[in-house]
């Protein structure tokens, strides 16, 4: 063993596949445990839809590329939740190599290893008033959001192989990346200029204009291409009008504003800053502070690397900051050039003798903090809370639940016009009072006496009547109910007398 060890193909073999399989386990362990996301199901229904030729209006809010893909996973593997997440989670792990393909062209294949380690072994949890709505990685939950992760961790590496080597085909890759990108996400659609304008300037100033525009045209072909090939099962037509919807619905979505809970505080509308809170307690103030510390030596180094990563992800920043909405799996948009970066910043460190021993201390704890945290939490994953509450809610002659909580996620476990919960059967009915479903006024109480109280305490909507009317304990008190479970995560009270 020793003498293989020795060997560079032998070390690289041994590091490939430790880090391989952390990422993998990371991505696939117990993967259908949690509970669905808000949208989870709606995205896979869509996909569905799309991919079985049934395009009547489904979610055309958001553009339809990633929600193809998951329908063509269902259609192959089945039709569940659990296989809608491996279908994403397999974009999760592309999105590592591809940053490990790109940082590797920089620095070398360490370094491409710690890239890949930091996307796929790091925490990237969706965290909202300190509980996590999106355990352990938001890449591992059947959203649009990694979708548009991965393509833009393809459209770095092709992007900067166009910027550094020019060519036919790596202007057409990047063209199909930055618009996969916004096929899958609106969000998408401001990665280009960034992109292709700081690779298509280089080459206009090594090669002359008349080239640089000719590779221009290859990004064109690429990215109008991918675009015909995503809206054609929907027919032209179809295609237009949903374009149009998309179009008008986003701009009046946008400027809107979202509440949310950051640092202890509720807020109407989110601020400026609210989705750097949401990485930083998304990923842990350790690997934050890892990556900060890595952006840090990338800038500092003025490479043109480092500003080719970063201004890409500060203009997703940007953007998704001035529209005023904020959720906790946002930020995982702009994760994606940042830790690129802080990967080569990190090598830049170590090849300064003076900071190498401050690297290797920083890697080292890297792997132990991932060892200990993350792939201790995906091991032991169990049922998710709302799976727990629909069981224990289940009644057989029918009950009514009074909900306060994330409307997107209750839904998951819901159908019908009369809200009938998957889960806990026919029997388990759920009041229908808005949308989310809204508390009492002060002083009054909800109608038709449902059987139980269900409250996310992590909800804006729960922790903004519990601030200011009074504590959830004295709501199911003053209404005759008491609790039945000691799960913090939901508070659950049956009414004494239920009839």
């Amino acid at each position: 063993m020793s003498t293989w060890y020795a060997t560079t193909r032998g070390r690289q073999a041994l590091w490939h596949t430790v880090v391989a399989f952390a990422v993998t386990f990371v991505a696939f362990w117990r993967i259908g445990a949690p509970d669905a996301a808000g949208d989870e199901r709606t995205y896979l229904k869509c996909g569905y839809n799309y991919v079985a030729g049934r395009v009547a209006r489904c979610n055309f809010e958001h553009p339809p590329l990633a929600k193809e893909i998951l329908g063509v996973g269902l259609h192959l593997f089945g039709d569940t939740l659990t296989v809608g997440r491996v279908t994403t989670s397999l974009v999760g792990v592309g999105t590592a190599v591809f940053l490990y393909l790109l940082v590797r062209d920089v620095c070398d294949w360490r370094w491409g290893l710690v890239a890949a380690a930091l996307w796929g072994v790091s925490p990237q949890a969706g965290v909202e008033n300190g509980v996590a709505t999106h355990a352990l990685r938001i890449s591992r939950f059947a959203l649009l959001d990694p979708y548009v992760c991965f393509f833009f961790a393809v459209a770095l590496w092709a992007g900067w192989r166009y910027r550094q080597r020019g060519g036919t085909w790596w202007p057409v890759l990047t063209g199909v990346a930055c618009a996969g990108a916004a096929l899958s996400k609106e969000i998408g659609v401001v990665l280009a200029p960034s992109i292709i304008g700081l690779a298509v300037a280089h080459r206009w100033r090594l090669d002359g204009a008349a080239r640089a525009l000719r590779s221009l045209g290859g990004v064109l072909v690429g990215g109008a291409g991918i675009t015909v090939l995503t809206y054609a099962p929907f027919g032209w037509g179809h295609a237009l009008n949903e374009v149009h919807y998309l179009l008008n619905f986003q701009l009046h979505h946008v400027g809107g504003g979202s509440p949310g809970i950051l640092a202890g505080h509720y807020y109407v509308t989110v601020p400026w800053w609210a989705n750097l809170w949401y990485a930083v307690t998304g990923m842990g103030w350790f690997f934050s502070a890892l990556v900060a510390l890595g952006l840090l030596g990338a800038l500092m180094r003025r490479e043109v690397v480092g500003f080719f990563l970063i201004i890409p992800s500060v203009v997703v920043y940007v953007v998704i900051a001035q529209s005023h909405l904020a959720f906790p799996f946002y930020w995982i948009d702009f994760e994606p050039g940042l830790v690129a970066a802080a990967a080569i910043g990190l090598a830049r460190a170590w090849d300064h003798r003076p900071t190498r021993v401050a690297s290797s201390a920083a890697i080292a704890i890297l792997a132990g903090v991932a060892g200990v945290t993350l792939l201790g939490g995906v091991a032991t994953a169990g049922e998710g809370p709302y799976q727990r509450a629909a069981r224990v809610m289940a009644c057989d002659r029918g009950c009514t639940v009074y909900y306060v909580g994330f409307k997107g996620i209750f839904d998951n476990y819901v159908s019908g016009e009369d809200k009938v919960a998957r889960p806990g059967g026919p029997g388990v009915i759920f009041a229908t009072a808005g949308s989310p479903l809204v508390v009492p006024d002060r002083g009054g109480s909800p109608t038709k006496e449902p059987t139980y109280v269900l409250i996310d305490p992590a909800s804006p909507l729960a922790y903004q009547y519990a601030t200011s009317v009074h504590s959830f304990e004295v709501l199911a008190a003053s209404l005759g109910y008491r609790p039945v479970t000691s799960d913090s995560r939901l508070l659950i009270w049956r009414r004494v007398t239920s009839k």
